[in-house]
């Protein structure tokens, strides 16, 4: 799972969140847990945004246990996968050509909102130079609330 720190602020009704890894990405919402879900939302957009301009999308710079949004572990596969891609040089069609898969396989393997199936992006990752690892970590205790 890929953690990104939120800065959250209170403006009038409303919580806006903003992502210091992605400048970029400002949103909001009613309450702070709809501000963080709007802010994971977001997130995604902005992934399916550097997919289409063939950029990296930026990681988390640093660990934190406090307020961040996580992203859900297939789209942070999916992350992985992008990046590799544009590290490599490799556009979708490459991708397709490697796997032997349609265009419409390739379109869904990349898509972070679609559950794609595990071996898929595995056999990707595989594709392009990379293996996958999995990591079991205790959750730290949630912070209080501090009213933002």
């Amino acid at each position: 799972m890929l953690r990104y720190a939120a800065c959250l602020a209170r403006e009038g009704n409303l919580v806006t969140v903003s992502f210091p890894d992605h400048p970029d990405v400002l949103t909001c919402g009613d309450s702070r847990e709809d501000a963080l879900a709007q802010g994971r939302d977001a997130l995604l957009t902005q992934l399916m945004i550097c997919q289409q301009e063939r950029r990296v999308f930026a990681l988390p710079s640093t660990p934190i246990a406090g307020d961040g949004v996580d992203l859900p572990i297939m789209a942070a596969l999916k992350v992985f996968l992008h990046n590799a891609m544009v590290e490599k040089g490799w556009r979708k069609v490459d991708l397709a050509q490697s796997m032997g898969w349609a265009n419409s396989q390739v379109e869904r393997v990349l898509d972070p909102r679609y559950q794609s199936r595990l071996p898929l992006i595995e056999d990707a990752l595989h594709a392009l130079g990379k293996d996958v690892q999995a990591q079991v970590v205790d959750i730290p205790m949630a912070r209080p609330d501090l009213s933002v």
